[in-house]
């Protein structure tokens, strides 16, 4: 049996003009914004990750995997009381290696 592991985070990214998303996972409408900046302002989105759990899962974080990405509306992650816990804001800039 697997299930939704704390590794789960939840992240809130702007939405532009002319930019869609995919579907949102909770009310299965387009997330974006047409030229004229109606829609989303705000996405969420979560990579889930899952493991085994029992007996048989193997020791250590072997068992744990990335699973899915969700994407909700901000709306609608709220609305939901939050699932992946309080989406932080996306970093700003590029990512440091």
């Amino acid at each position: 049996m697997s299930t939704v592991l704390l590794g789960t985070r939840a992240t809130s990214l702007p939405v532009t003009k002319g930019q869609w998303l995919s579907k949102c996972s909770y009310c299965h409408t387009d997330i974006g914004r047409s030229s004229n900046g109606k829609g989303s302002k705000v996405a969420v989105v979560a990579n889930v990750y899952v493991g085994r759990t029992g007996k048989d899962s193997p020791p250590g974080r072997a068992g744990i995997r990335w699973d899915r990405t969700e994407q909700y509306h901000g709306q609608c992650y709220d609305k939901l009381g939050a699932p992946y816990g309080k989406a932080s804001p996306r970093p700003k800039g590029k990512a440091k290696r």
